[in-house]
């Protein structure tokens, strides 16, 4: 059952944020962040991907976040299990704020949150790789049946492709009472992916014949932020590349070209790559064991029974946690 509501529809393309200013080289934003990754004008507008949105069905098991990297104001922080620092203003670092402060619900269901962006503050950003990047921003709204405020300057950048979406929250701010009933405020980033699920391994194509080594690649795009330092929250994009060796059953991640928009100029890390990730037999979701080096995903768009073994698995989506980044990134199949 699609989880989405009508509110979708509703989506439009709109001027008026940031992206409509002018930078100090007479640029607009989107102008300037199009050069810096060597992207394209947006191939569709907000709304047509809002509409088409409505369509994808969220399977059981087709989700993927990574951990909620920020900060908080709670004097007790350095009990955290993930505590890495004291940061500015009274604040303390932490690398999982979830496994530190379960009391404190910050929203990870970026799918529902995708799902409902308020048309007046999202605009279709750019386009790369065949997929349209949506920049959405002052995130609020009810989503899952409770009102969500993240805050002013609370920001996701992401897309829907076909069968899956993808997206990355930044500086999402939250305040409650943490259970010693003291009023408490988490800064936030968070990247998640999800969408309609295959549930299988990509079959051998028939352009591979019976035997030898045969590849099926995906190509797409990463989005990011950098997990902790003075640039976390910044929003990052790279290329994805993904190469499935169907005789071996694995898979390789390549992320790269990082770019960090906000500051209009090469991210500190400009790779990111993973290689031999094991695939499921059984449902063809694929993930690294590493907890501090991981990427997990799974392919998405189920099976046509009108066309040949090389359209399937149309698309691939997942997150991933490496080199100081947390991201998200989605890829269509190139076709041979």
């Amino acid at each position: 059952m699609n989880k989405h509501a009508t509110t979708l529809s509703a989506l439009a393309l709109v001027c008026g944020l940031s992206a409509c200013n002018s930078s100090s080289d007479g640029l607009s934003e989107a102008e300037r962040d199009r050069n810096l990754t060597s992207s394209m004008a947006p191939g569709e507008t907000a709304a047509q991907q809002a509409t088409r949105a409505e369509g994808i069905n969220i399977s059981e098991g087709g989700t993927f976040f990574t951990g909620v990297h920020g900060t908080t104001t709670d004097e007790n922080a350095s009990d955290y299990p993930n505590f890495i620092a004291e940061a500015d203003g009274g604040t303390a670092e932490i690398e999982n704020i979830v496994a530190g402060v379960e009391e404190v619900s910050f929203p990870v269901n970026l799918d529902e949150i995708m799902g409902k962006l308020d048309a007046s503050t999202t605009e279709a950003r750019l386009a790369r790789n065949g997929i349209t990047l949506l920049n959405s921003r002052d995130i609020t709204g009810r989503i899952d049946r409770e009102e969500v405020d993240l805050g002013a300057g609370s920001r996701i950048y992401g897309a829907w492709m076909d069968h899956a979406g993808f997206a990355v929250l930044t500086g999402g701010r939250v305040t409650e009472e943490n259970d010693r009933e003291e009023t408490i405020t988490i800064t936030g980033s968070v990247a998640g992916a999800f969408g309609d699920l295959t549930g299988s391994m990509p079959p051998r194509p028939k352009r591979c014949g019976s035997t030898g080594t045969c590849n099926i690649n995906w190509r797409g795009v990463m989005v990011g932020t950098p997990a902790h330092g003075p640039h976390r929250h910044n929003q990052l994009q790279g290329d994805a590349v993904l190469t499935y060796d169907v005789t071996e059953n694995h898979i390789d991640a390549t992320f790269n070209n990082i770019k960090d928009i906000d500051r209009n100029a090469n991210h500190s890390v400009t790779q990111v790559v993973f290689r031999n990730v094991p695939v499921n037999n059984d449902n063809g979701t694929y993930g690294s064991p590493v907890s501090a080096d991981r990427i997990e995903g799974a392919f998405y768009g189920k099976d046509d029974p009108q066309t040949t073994s090389n359209e399937d698995h149309a698309e691939t989506a997942g997150t991933f946690e490496s080199d100081g980044i947390i991201g998200a990134f989605g890829a269509k199949r190139t076709r041979q």
